[in-house]
């Protein structure tokens, strides 16, 4: 089985270009500023995906500002190619054998494959199993500094319908760009984030797929919980609903053990309400009364103070913005990935279109196709209350009429 991994961008890295021409073989060069260039990086001679791009080594920049020693070139380079300073230069393969949450065991490192058109670098697995899960990150072989790791890739059958890495490949085979030379992946990426904007900014109730709730520890001597956010501290609560609180106190007899919902009050009236909210024995009680959100601090603030530590005893029910999407692992949290393909497809036509005029039509239409998409929205999101069998009220009285 072939893994696929998607070589990184060159966008945003340092970059110089060769002063002038050089035969194969050289082992120093001048650039236009070495100035950011540092002994030991790894610098890309040429763009990501030519025939002649390659890989090589930085020796000490020279003190002139331009001379480089480099490790010896493999192919000739012409004056202004770009230089690249990379921030990776290898893909690290891992392996499942036992599963989606297995331990993955690395099976490669595989020097980035520059002169792919396809701007892939690949691995294959030739003991691969339909049950087995792969993962993929960066690495600097020099630095031996390595990323995160992607997303769990299963094995032979590849992505699933509801993943981003299905919807993107159907994209690339109906617009016959397999090598992305027409829409690049990170553009195509920032598409399907606008149509989760899109969906978040023009919705006047929030999406019942969106509903999620966390659970959090009461902290002895505190009176605030902090509104959820992710890993880079960027929030997750769009529309908030409820916080439940489970209050049990073993010195009953039966021990009360009760989970209610603590009533929320507006701000203003809670500050002057509970001017005095100080974290003190006297105030201190783990029975809480009474909650406001607080806006300007990304927090609820709750009365009274509490009195001790105990883990899992507030639930926060409330509807989550949507997950940025920035790998081809993650699933679309909407009912189908339809919506993504017809706003892609709409974009990428109207960008064919400054070109090519008579891509204008179909660009109008698949952007009208998403704009009914999404009208039918709210109305998919119903949710049915039970199972009625029959819909009519209990009371109605049935006439008939006969002549």
């Amino acid at each position: 089985m072939i893994i696929t991994a998607f070589n990184p961008t060159t966008d945003g890295l340092e970059k110089t270009y060769l002063s002038q021409s050089y035969a194969l073989n050289v082992t120093s060069v001048e650039v236009k500023n070495n100035q950011r260039l540092n002994l030991n990086d790894r610098l890309l001679l040429g763009d990501m995906g030519l025939s002649q791009s390659e890989i090589v080594t930085a020796g000490p920049p020279n003190a002139n500002g331009t001379t480089l020693p480099i490790s010896a070139t493999l192919f000739s380079h012409p004056a202004n190619t770009s230089v690249y300073d990379l921030q990776f230069d290898q893909v690290k393969f891992y392996r499942s054998t036992t599963g989606i949450n297995g331990t993955y065991t690395m099976l490669a490192a595989v020097p980035l494959d520059v002169t792919s058109s396809d701007l892939q670098t690949q691995y294959d697995d030739e003991g691969a199993q339909s049950s087995y899960y792969y993962k993929v990150s960066m690495f600097n072989s020099l630095s031996m500094v390595e990323s995160a790791l992607s997303d769990p890739i299963p094995a032979i059958t590849g992505w699933a319908t509801g993943q981003v890495g299905y919807t993107i490949d159907q994209i690339y085979r109906e617009i016959s760009d397999p090598d992305e030379q027409q829409l690049s992946r990170d553009e195509l990426f920032g598409f399907l984030n606008d149509v989760n904007d899109d969906l978040i900014a023009n919705v006047s109730r929030p999406y019942n797929f969106l509903y999620t709730r966390i659970v959090l520890p009461r902290v002895a001597g505190a009176n605030s919980l902090p509104f959820p956010t992710d890993s880079s501290g960027n929030q997750l609560m769009w529309k908030f609903d409820r916080l439940d609180y489970n209050f049990v106190d073993s010195t009953t007899s039966p021990i009360t053990n009760d989970t209610y919902t603590v009533e929320i009050l507006p701000i203003d009236y809670f500050r002057n309400r509970h001017s005095d909210n100080t974290n003190d024995a006297t105030t201190q009680n783990d029975n809480i009364m009474e909650a406001a959100l607080e806006y300007a601090t990304k927090q609820f603030v709750y009365y009274p103070p509490s009195l001790t530590s105990s883990g899992a005893v507030f639930y926060l029910y409330y509807w989550a913005y949507f997950d940025r999407l920035s790998t081809e692992g993650q699933y679309f949290q909407t009912f189908t990935p339809h919506i993504y393909k017809l706003y892609v497809l709409a974009k990428y036509y109207r960008k064919r279109a400054i070109a090519e005029p008579s891509y204008l039509q179909l660009s109008d239409r698949y952007m009208s196709d998403y704009n009914s998409e999404k009208a039918r929205y709210k109305q998919l999101d119903r949710i049915d209350q039970g199972t009625p069998r029959r819909f009519r009220n209990e009371d109605w009285v049935t006439r008939s009429y006969r002549q």
